[in-house]
């Protein structure tokens, strides 16, 4: 139960992430919009998570495989949008 209050915000915010990076990507560098994404999901789980940061396996596994799969996304994306 705790897992999937977790990942249904994640998936809301990357529902929309291609029509928001299309655009975002001729105004800024990939790792540029990678990190304005990435500090926009911490705070909307922050304030989700009710203040307390959540540090335990499954944070760690969530947040390398979040990097993971937003990096090779924005460098795969970033050709497309030139």
């Amino acid at each position: 139960m705790t897992s999937t209050r977790y990942l249904v915000p994640y998936i809301l915010i990357t529902a929309f992430a291609y029509v928001f990076a299309k655009d975002g990507l001729t105004y800024a560098s990939p790792l540029v919009y990678g990190s304005l994404t990435s500090l926009v999901t911490f705070i909307a789980l922050f304030a989700l998570a009710k203040g307390k940061l959540i540090v335990n396996r499954d944070t760690l596994l969530f947040g390398a495989f979040y990097w993971l799969s937003g990096a090779t996304w924005l460098l795969g994306l970033n050709p497309i949008s030139s």
